[in-house]
């Protein structure tokens, strides 16, 4: 009996081990850092300061933390822009650096650890402008390209000399004219230079009257009125209308004649026959003619480059006494383009001034077109009817008569003026204000 008592007492005590056991602990899962970002302050034109606060560092230890930032949004360590404040929990401040004056930035607290990185929310903030200033802003020393005709669409710079800058920053500007309205200048923002330097506005638009354009540049702490010179157009007897350009004290066309028909609105005979151009000059049949370039009579070509006149369409002993040019306007004497060589310099200088810089062949030696004369290379008829020299050669008749004509042009290879005497080749036609 005592035998059965003890071994149901022991069966009875393993069973009750067994049952109270506890199961094996599993191991935790993987974890990255917890972290936010701090508020950004002390904001300059090329630094800031933040921060962020590890508040657990994840499943392994802490191996880097700090701030990464960019201009775009969702920045990560896989940038450069980014801070190394060492390790561990808590709260830590760190600098960005390098930042550009007036721009917006993107930001985050960032910490690693042997799992990954994990990055507290997202901040943004803008870079302060570093206001620039200047000593002198001199607009009536201004240079410029272009010229602004009434009704034209047109696109011009002005370069206004300054002194005394900074260094610092400005913003893009815009300022819209008065007196002549119609046109706005431009320029985008950037930073002056430590001491002088330039500033250049870009003028578009499409001016609504002839006159004074002005424009208010108030910039850098300095003020002064830019001034631009707004020509009226001229329209032909066929009903071409053209810009117009001031050169010294001269208005000229600045496109090539392309009209049909003389200021009476009498027809100009349009002559396309090679024969008909010889056998005026071999019969001396001193016939008035005209032609386009190659007889190519599409719009484009005809605008761009104008008509091809004889000097028997000029001649008033030929053409019964009449103007190619509009009413007030005349076809340029030798003088007269005497006095625009020498406005712009002289014959050596002159022709890249008055060449376009597009229509030429290359090289195109000196072409600058500051002038805004706008010659093109036009080409030539020959009194035998052939074309010859179009995108080499630019023709252009004076208004004196018989033997002492000229034609006065330009070569694609130099950039200085020529003249010679043509009697029966065609020429193109700039015609000069009264």
């Amino acid at each position: 009996m005592i035998r059965f008592r003890l071994n149901t007492y022991t069966a009875f005590i393993f069973i009750f081990l067994n049952s109270c056991s506890t199961p094996p602990t599993q191991p935790p899962s993987p974890l990255i850092p917890t972290i936010t970002t701090n508020p950004i302050s002390s904001i300059g034109t090329t630094t800031a300061v933040g921060g962020g606060n590890v508040t657990s560092i994840g499943t392994s230890t802490i191996t880097a933390r700090g701030l990464v930032w960019s201009t775009s949004a969702n920045p990560t360590i896989a940038l450069n822009t980014k801070t190394n404040e060492g390790n561990g929990l808590g709260s830590f401040s760190s600098t960005i650096s390098g930042l550009i004056p007036n721009t917006t930035y993107y930001v985050r607290a960032y910490a690693t650890n042997s799992v990954g990185t994990g990055y507290g929310n997202e901040l943004n903030f803008r870079s302060s402008s570093n206001s620039g200033t200047i000593l002198t802003l001199n607009c009536s020393a201004a240079t410029h390209t272009g010229a602004f005709t009434k009704g034209f669409s047109s696109i011009a710079r002005s370069v206004i000399p300054y002194t005394g800058g900074n260094g610092g920053s400005f913003n893009l500007q815009t300022v819209a004219s008065t007196g002549v309205i119609g046109l706005t200048a431009a320029i985008d923002a950037s930073n002056f230079n430590n001491g002088n330097g330039e500033l250049t506005y870009t003028i578009t638009g499409v001016p609504e009257s002839e006159g004074i354009a002005n424009f208010l540049i108030n910039i850098g702490g300095r003020n002064c009125t830019l001034t631009r010179v707004v020509t009226n157009s001229v329209t032909d007897a066929s009903g071409n209308t053209y810009p117009t350009v001031i050169i010294g004290a001269q208005t000229w066309m600045s496109e090539n004649l392309r009209t049909t028909k003389y200021n009476d609105g009498t027809n100009i005979p349009v002559v396309a026959s090679q024969s008909e151009w010889y056998y005026n000059y071999r019969d001396g049949l001193q016939k008035p003619m005209m032609c386009w370039y190659n007889n190519n009579q599409t719009a484009s070509t005809i605008n761009r480059f104008g008509g091809l006149y004889n000097q028997y369409a000029l001649e008033p002993a030929a053409n019964g006494n009449k103007n190619v040019c509009p009413a007030g306007w005349h076809i340029p004497t030798n003088q007269e383009w005497q006095t625009l060589f020498n406005t712009l310099g002289g014959e050596n200088l002159a022709g890249g001034k008055l060449k376009d810089t597009v229509y030429w062949n290359s090289p195109n030696v000196g072409a600058t077109n500051v002038s805004n004369f706008s010659g093109r290379a036009g080409g030539s008829r020959s009194s035998t009817g052939s074309f010859y020299n179009s995108g080499s050669g630019g023709y252009w008749w004076s208004g004196n008569e018989s033997t002492s004509r000229k034609v006065f042009l330009l070569w694609y290879n130099f950039s200085s003026t020529n003249t010679t005497v043509y009697d029966y080749d065609a020429a193109s036609v700039r015609c000069i204000k009264n």
